[in-house]
């Protein structure tokens, strides 16, 4: 044994908290962004034990275990299924599969350890004919080939998680009692509370109905933002560091967009979006948009300035903006979540991942509306994932007059 671990997870925030986990356990760790990356590491490296998320891109949880426990030269690896999902349905697909473990994300450094090291330390095999048990549940049929020893494993890892889930929301319900008893909010207290999660006209109409309808906008403009090689960047710096370097930076953009009225929507790890011409509509919403974001590179360009010289890493953002029709409102009955839903929001997450790092990217919707106020160069038309080619064009400045 060698004390390698490969592991498949295409969050890098996720992933940069698991390298660090098993890194600071001295195992050797690598790192693989989907499944097919990670089974090729797995082929070379021929780890101990393999750790896999379930929802990825290019070969999936399931499917990457399912490929393991196919091969004679790689089937005695031990696999363990970390994911979000926890139905029973999931579980039981991680049985059929034959996953060694499972556990729930986000990563439980403790629980984790132990399950490494009980499958590290007590190695599953078994000589035993396997014939193949066909399973009903839920409308679904699913086919086990495990032997008795590994399945009797995957259940009682996924025991062992629901307990410790179940211990969590005990205190976590004992911790909200005592929370309670201690607060005495006043109405307005409440409803400043109210206004920081949702947008005023939103929040009203949910106090006084309980209810809010979505609404469809046949214009607004959407902005996201991301760092370039943010994975790199967070190996860099200590967690401390990195969240107050994003908390710093997002604390600016929403000073920004206070100015020009535009509505946050949320923070996704290093993402950013926005969106103008809602909840109230706006006909300048993209000229609006389009200042902010020059507004917000030009802040992240002080940013690399002043740090030149120093240890501190470069932040390369990119921006991108799409405008068109979309449907805005609230998601969810305990913590509320104001979002916009559509194929635009599509769009302007594109016209990120297209752009250049200290560029605000538009898309041809965009530039017609904005073209009279701001100098921007024509791109040509660029292939989009998904979308085929659009046309893309760079913001330079606000023309002067």
């Amino acid at each position: 044994m060698n004390n390698t671990i490969v592991f498949a997870e295409d969050s890098a925030v996720q992933g940069v908290v698991l390298k660090r986990i098993l890194t600071e356990e001295n195992y050797k760790v690598f790192w693989g962004k989907n499944g097919k990356e990670a089974f090729k590491l797995i082929e070379k490296e021929r780890p101990d034990i393999v750790i896999t998320d379930v929802e990825m891109p290019d070969m999936n949880g399931f499917e990457l275990c399912r490929i393991i426990k196919s091969r004679d030269d790689l089937k005695d690896i031990p696999v363990i299924i970390c994911s979000s999902l926890s139905r029973p349905e999931d579980i039981m697909t991680g049985i059929e599969v034959g996953a060694d473990g499972y556990v729930t994300k986000p990563y439980d450094k403790k629980f984790l350890m132990y399950r490494i090291k009980a499958l590290l330390e007590n190695p599953l095999s078994s000589n035993e004919e396997i014939l193949p048990i066909k399973i009903n549940y839920s409308g679904k049929e699913f086919v086990i080939l495990s032997d008795r020893l590994h399945i009797l494993n995957m259940l009682l890892s996924t025991y062992e998680n629901s307990l410790k889930q179940y211990n969590e929301l005990v205190t976590a319900q004992i911790e909200l009692k005592k929370l309670n008893k201690s607060l005495d909010l006043s109405k307005k207290e409440t409803e400043e509370l109210l206004l920081n999660i949702l947008p005023k006209k939103i929040a009203g109409e949910l106090k006084e109905t309980g209810v809010t309808k979505p609404i469809f906008y046949e214009q607004a403009s959407i902005l996201f933002t991301d760092f370039k090689g943010f994975t790199k960047i967070s190996e860099l710096l200590t967690t401390n560091e990195l969240i107050e370097s994003l908390d710093k930076f997002f604390r600016y953009f929403d000073s920004i967009l206070q100015i020009y009225k535009i509505e946050k929507i949320k923070t996704i790890g290093d993402a950013y979006m926005c969106v103008s011409g809602i909840p109230e509509e706006d006909p300048f919403h993209a000229i609006n948009l389009v200042k902010a974001a020059l507004e917000i590179a030009d802040y992240m360009q002080v940013v690399n300035l002043y740090n030149e010289g120093t240890n501190v890493p470069k932040w390369e953002i990119r921006i991108g903006i799409h405008s068109g029709p979309l449907v805005a409102g609230v998601v969810g009955s305990k913590k509320f979540c104001y979002d916009v839903w559509g194929d635009s929001v599509n769009v302007a997450s594109r016209m990120e991942s297209s752009g250049e790092p200290g560029r605000v990217n538009i898309s041809g919707a965009t530039y017609e509306i904005i073209k009279d106020y701001f100098d921007c160069d024509y791109r040509g038309k660029i292939k989009a994932k998904n979308k085929g080619e659009i046309d893309m064009y760079f913001v330079n400045s606000i023309k002067r007059a």
